[in-house]
């Protein structure tokens, strides 16, 4: 009883290390041991390596051969089970966890690193030591106003929080000005004429310079599946924000509407939340932000003053490309709005919008 009240017993391990270190002790060995305890050499060695549970009938043998009491042995067994509970409870939730991740996408775009050990990865990859800090952070309903999306779109909160991640991943290497609203707001017509660039290595680096010098870091990444972003905003610090534009359906009217619907966010809304904008409207439909959100876009874009001449353009070729000279966009932006407008179908006109790809998009969002 001495040398077991002296021993440092470690309570997560089986009680068959701390029965190693009795038989060490009395310079026992294992067979000796067996043959004491009267029990079947195989039943003897799975209570050594804990696969076997130590009984209330070995735990009095135990008593007799090693020493201590019943209760100690018991008690030994009991927390080592309890240990082993928790454990799987655990990979029950790092399991979880994992496949309502998308893992394959986050490979895909080297997000993170193929990895026998792809928990730690994803842990490195958000910035969090546990699951249970990820879902105070990132979980839909964690109560958090920073991560806070429809209930339409809990189920997939993952994926958008995935997305979200690499945007703050990519802004953190983005250098930037103080936010300044005001300045943000006066360079808007200046980026307004980047939506006549054709191509992405001309429009993206002089976007992403010119909202830089107004505390914004322009994040773009594509959506991993489940994520139905657009768009994003939030403030990071009180003096940078994040705008995060994903080019889904790779067209200009899609795009530039997005950015300055985020923009909008920006310029007239707080900074105590952020602003997702998804594919289904529907989702914004009773929200204020977003309405004023979407008319501070279609503003910019087409100005109220002239929005009554989108209905004189129909297929007018002619027409459309004088009308989107004057307002300084693309022709497919005005198609755009037409659209949005009522004037004419989403299946009408789309043959002016500019359609982008990945590969151009990748390779001007690398130029230096």
């Amino acid at each position: 009883m001495n040398r077991l009240a002296q021993l440092n017993v470690n309570w997560s391990s089986s009680p068959g290390s701390t029965i190693v270190d009795i038989l060490e002790e009395k310079y026992m060995s294992e067979t000796e041991f067996c043959s004491n305890l009267n029990i079947d050499y195989a039943q003897c060695r799975g209570v050594i390596s804990g696969h076997n549970e130590i009984t209330t009938a070995i735990a009095e043998k135990l008593v007799q051969t090693l020493g201590a009491s019943k209760e100690f042995w018991l008690k030994r067994e009991k927390q080592y089970r309890e240990v082993l509970d928790n454990l799987a409870s655990t990979e029950d939730v790092k399991r979880a966890w994992l496949q309502s991740l998308p893992i394959n996408d986050m490979l895909k775009y080297k997000w993170i690193k193929a990895s026998d050990n792809l928990y730690d990865a994803c842990l490195t990859f958000f910035g969090v030591s546990n699951v249970e800090t990820w879902n105070l952070i990132y979980k839909a309903d964690s109560g958090n106003p920073a991560f806070r999306i429809s209930p339409k779109f809990e189920s997939k909160s993952a994926s958008i929080a995935t997305w979200l991640r690499q945007g703050e991943i990519i802004a953190e290497e983005i250098d930037c000005e103080p936010w300044n609203k005001q300045k943000f707001l006066e360079r808007i017509e200046e980026i307004k004429l980047l939506t006549r660039q054709k191509n992405p290595s001309i429009f993206i680096p002089k976007l992403k310079a010119i909202c830089a010098e107004c505390g914004v870091a322009v994040a773009i990444a594509p959506t991993p599946s489940g994520c139905p972003a657009s768009g994003a905003t939030k403030f990071i610090s009180s003096n940078k924000a994040i705008l995060m534009l994903s080019f889904r359906y790779l067209r200009d009217d899609n795009f530039w509407f997005t950015f300055f619907h985020e923009a909008g966010h920006l310029i007239l809304h707080g900074k105590d939340r952020m602003h997702i904008e998804v594919t289904d409207k529907v989702n914004y439909a009773s929200s204020p932000e977003e309405i004023e959100a979407n008319k501070f876009a279609g503003e910019i874009l087409v100005p109220f003053l002239y929005r009554s001449e989108l209905k004189n353009i129909k297929s007018n070729k002619k027409k459309l490309i004088s009308f989107a000279m004057k307002m300084g966009v693309s022709p497919g932006i005005v198609v755009g709005q037409m659209q949005n407008d009522g004037i004419i179908s989403y299946q009408y006109l789309n043959g002016y919008k500019r359609t982008f790809n990945w590969k151009d998009i990748d390779e001007a969002l690398n130029k230096n």
